[in-house]
């Protein structure tokens, strides 16, 4: 366990069953300021089970030095990994899981932003199975972004994925629901529920600048309800 520690530069687990919590860690023009490596035993990367809790992560320089991402699952093999209750800032992307995830109690925001950035909050890009978002609070402004949680399917199909009792605000859009990139359709049991979209950043009426979700198919045993707006538990969809 590493704990209640100030770490200037980026951390890097390689190792199984590593936990790492309450401690400050700032990193500025980063890969990932928590990169998590598994699924690369050759060269000793193997770090499954890997718990990052209640930190502080993120950058003290300008946007122009912000990290790429807060933690990420850097070859997308890594398994069992809990994220939870981390505060993260002036980081282009916050979280990346791709596989037996649980990212709990987050939050995210002021991202920092560059020219061409497409920032996202919470995100899978491909293959993401058995992954939990939940209780997450995503705010990110509208500048070039692409939404507070998204389900990629760029390296293969998504599916067992659960978005549940987030608050986020910002983005082209709230959601991207799996359905997208070179491997979609996603392969199902894709589920949005229970979440509050926020007007903060957001353009009258909507929590993303071209609407609340896209590339989400209801063709697939997916889910997607009880979705409202924080401001008075309306929901926003037919």
């Amino acid at each position: 366990m590493i704990a209640a520690v100030e770490v200037n530069g980026p951390v890097v687990i390689d190792a199984p069953d590593v936990t790492l919590r309450d401690s400050k860690v700032l990193a500025c023009n980063a890969d990932a300021i928590v990169a998590i490596r598994a699924g690369r035993p050759a060269d000793g990367y193997n770090a499954d089970r890997t718990r990052v809790k209640n930190n502080l992560l993120g950058c003290s320089g300008s946007p122009e030095e912000r990290a790429d991402r807060g933690v990420s699952d850097v070859y997308g093999s890594a398994k069992g990994l809990v994220i939870s209750g981390n505060n993260i800032w002036n980081v282009s992307n916050g979280i990346t899981v791709e596989n037996d995830g649980l990212v709990q109690g987050n939050f995210i925001h002021d991202l920092g932003h560059r020219p061409g950035d497409h920032h996202s909050g919470l995100s899978t890009h491909g293959g993401a199975s058995n992954v939990i978002f939940d209780m997450n609070t995503v705010l990110l402004s509208q500048e070039a972004v692409s939404a507070p949680i998204v389900v990629y399917s760029d390296f293969a199909s998504a599916r067992n994925v659960s978005v549940s009792r987030n608050l986020v605000s910002g983005g082209s859009y709230c959601f991207y629901g799996g359905d997208t990139g070179a491997f979609a359709p996603a392969e199902g049991h894709i589920r949005f529920v229970n979440n509050r979209l926020s007007l903060v950043y957001g353009r009258e009426g909507h929590c993303g600048l071209y609407g609340e979700l896209t590339a989400f198919s209801p063709d697939h045993p997916d889910e997607f309800g009880n979705n409202v707006w924080d401001h008075d538990l309306r929901s926003p969809f037919p």
